[in-house]
């Protein structure tokens, strides 16, 4: 089921009208997310990474101006090469992204350790990967001001 450290409406919610974007490596995951956020009343773009390291590719362009500012970013913890609490770190150590404060740690983790690690590299929500999609589309709903 999925859950935050707290309600997801009253912590964060879509930061302007940038892109959604979710990280995650699983495919099957990030098309689940896909369906559900079409679904939903958020009309921002989504865009889907497979790594952290492809997210840190587009805040080059953000950065350089050849691209947008996310409104809100959804990264998975569990993945190869660059996890998501070593995606958020990097990007947090970037000036232009010290303090967007849309992130969202999306897992299948419950572990404490992986909430406080998120919550301390400056994640603004945790949500646990729901068993019934319909979960997803409550929070995406959440999320509009």
């Amino acid at each position: 089921m999925g859950e935050t450290a707290s309600n997801p409406g009253s912590h964060y919610t879509l930061n302007g009208i940038g892109p959604v974007i979710v990280v995650d490596d699983v495919g099957s995951d990030l098309k689940i997310f896909e369906v559900f956020y079409k679904k939903s009343k958020i009309k921002n773009p989504l865009l889907n990474f497979l790594s952290g390291t492809d997210l840190l590719d587009y805040l080059d362009k953000v950065e350089s101006g050849n691209a947008e500012m996310p409104a809100l970013v959804f990264l998975d913890i569990n993945m190869p090469k660059l996890n998501g609490h070593e995606t958020l770190a990097k990007m947090r150590g970037r000036k232009s992204f010290e303090s967007l404060p849309a992130v969202v740690m999306l897992t299948s983790s419950t572990r404490e350790e992986d909430r406080k690690k998120a919550s301390e590299a400056g994640a603004m929500g945790y949500f646990v990967k729901p068993l019934d999609g319909s979960e997803y589309l409550q929070l995406f709903n959440t999320l509009i001001p």
